[in-house]
């Protein structure tokens, strides 16, 4: 079995991310109680769920989460 890395670039890829504030292009998110600077290719809400995608640099690139990823199902 092969475990997902849950340190680095590795370890945030596929995290839940929460939009801090509304944003269009970069903003900030909340992931594992860190606040990091975010960019994204579609308008983001307060509080919407997001998955992250990856790190560049200290900016992490994400996109809305999947239904089933904000219902927990």
């Amino acid at each position: 079995q092969t475990r997902r890395p849950v340190t680095g670039d590795e370890g945030l890829a596929g995290e839940a991310a929460d939009a801090v504030a509304d944003f269009t292009g970069k903003g900030k998110v909340h992931v594992l109680g860190e606040l990091w600077d975010a960019a994204g290719d579609v308008p983001v809400r307060k509080g919407d769920r997001l998955t992250v995608l990856r790190r560049e640099g200290l900016t992490l690139v994400v996109k809305p989460a999947d239904r089933k990823d904000r219902t927990g199902s």
